[in-house]
Formats: structure tokens, C-alpha cells, sequence
């Protein structure tokens, strides 16, 4: 039976080097942000995102979804359609009117996950 997939649609992603606040944590599917020359790190409470964090290799690199759709953990309210978002701070997204504007196309309130479109 077929079902609603958004998975692998034109998506794009560029490595990166890894900030100290990845390298540490080693966590991947958050926000991250442009925090040095060619680096991305993890994003605070507020902060616009570069793209979602997909792979942490061992030698300081890694790769950033840049496009498509991509799935994110989401705190507070949110809803579908387009809408501002910033990272909410604890490897999340959240809706606020300082944000930059993504067209989120499905919200999971059991899961707290959204899909949106970079």
C-alpha cells in the first residue's frame, strides 16, 4: 500500500567541518549553523539554521542538508503551511516571527516532528 513520502526529493547537502559543540555532543538531525569559516555548529534558542545536520564523520566533517524536505523535532506550536522558524535550542525547531519563513508540509503532535521544505 502506498503512503505519503517525502524522503530523497531534490535534496542537496554540503560537507562541512564540525564545530566543538558537534564534536562533543554527536548528535545529528538537528539545525545547525554557519559558526566559523566553513563550520557549522549547533544552533541556540532563536537562531536561524543553515540546514539539518545528516552525517558526523570521525575526522571533523560533515554533512548539512542544504535542500528538499527533511523531517526536524519541533518544541511549542506549530502548524502547517508557511510559517517562520528558528531553531528552538535543544536540537530543535520552533515557529517564531523572527524566523525565516519554510513551507512545513506535515506535523506529528504525538512524535513532536515536523517536514519541512529547505
Amino acid at each position: 500500500m502506498l503512503d505519503v513520502g517525502f524522503s530523497g526529493i531534490d535534496t542537496r547537502e554540503v560537507t562541512m567541518k564540525l564545530g566543538n559543540g558537534i564534536m562533543n555532543n554527536k548528535i545529528t538531525g538537528i539545525p545547525v549553523k554557519i559558526s566559523a569559516d566553513k563550520t557549522v555548529d549547533v544552533c541556540a534558542d532563536r537562531d536561524q539554521f543553515f540546514g539539518k545536520l545528516t552525517v558526523i564523520d570521525t575526522d571533523g566533517f560533515g554533512s548539512v542538508q542544504r535542500k528538499g524536505f527533511c523531517e526536524f523535532n519541533y518544541s511549542g506550536a506549530v502548524s502547517c503551511g508557511f510559517i517562520k522558524i528558528v531553531a528552538d535550542g535543544n536540537g530543535g525547531v520552533k515557529e517564531h516571527n523572527s524566523g525565516q519563513e519554510y513551507n512545513v508540509v506535515s506535523v506529528d503532535t504525538v512524535n513532536n516532528t515536523l517536514i519541512l521544505d529547505l
